[in-house]
């Protein structure tokens, strides 16, 4: 009998990397090796130019005057001309490669650092150590690793949701739950008596 194998989309793979236990990827078929070592550097090729503007936008760096200070503000707005003459020049283009650059770089020193962690390795400890040498990474790893492992704190809010709409009260509206599941919840934080919380209401 042939067994049905589940396939992970490529944009999930590369989260495998981040564990520096497992950078090796044995599990993973060559093409999908390549295919997730390509995302991986992607994500840190973004992480890198989302740093840099920001980095250009709060402290106004790489800008020749005052008003193309301006023009990064205003860039939600789209493009203005002077930015499509500066893409048209390559500039927006450069900055791009020299990230791609930069974060290709990065994951390949991480990959050869990863080479002889044991799968004993405490990771939490191994990223306080390395998140120096590799900070892009580190913020990612810091980002998908520390996902929570239990939905217990979901689960709670749901069982509040049910104590407080029952039979009876089925015709409370969606903020009156909302409203009373919070003061429930956040009772002993308010240091506030119920005939206060309600006064103050």
């Amino acid at each position: 009998m042939e067994q049905k194998k589940w396939k992970v989309s490529d944009d999930i793979l590369w989260i495998g990397y981040l564990d520096p236990r497992q950078t090796d990827m044995l599990h993973l078929k060559d093409d999908e090796k390549i295919a997730a070592k390509a995302y991986f550097i992607t994500q840190v090729s973004k992480l890198i130019n989302e740093s840099r503007s920001s980095e250009l936008v709060s402290h106004g760096e790489g800008s020749d005057s005052d008003s193309e200070k301006d023009l990064n503000l205003f860039s939600i707005f789209g493009p203005s001309k002077r930015q499509r003459v500066s893409h048209a020049n390559g500039t927006e283009r450069d900055i791009a490669n020299d990230a791609l650059r930069c974060a290709e770089n990065e994951v390949q020193s991480y990959l050869l650092a990863t080479k002889g962690v044991s799968r004993k390795t405490d990771i939490f400890a191994w990223w306080n150590k390395s998140k120096t040498s590799f900070p892009n990474i580190a913020t990612l790893a810091r980002k998908w690793l520390s996902c929570p492992a239990t939905s217990v704190a979901s689960e709670r809010v749901f069982s509040s949701c049910g104590l407080v709409q029952t039979a009876k009260r089925s015709r409370l509206l969606g903020r009156n739950i909302r409203n009373q599941v919070m003061i429930h919840k956040n009772l002993s934080s308010l240091n506030m008596s119920i005939e206060e919380i309600v006064a103050e209401w």
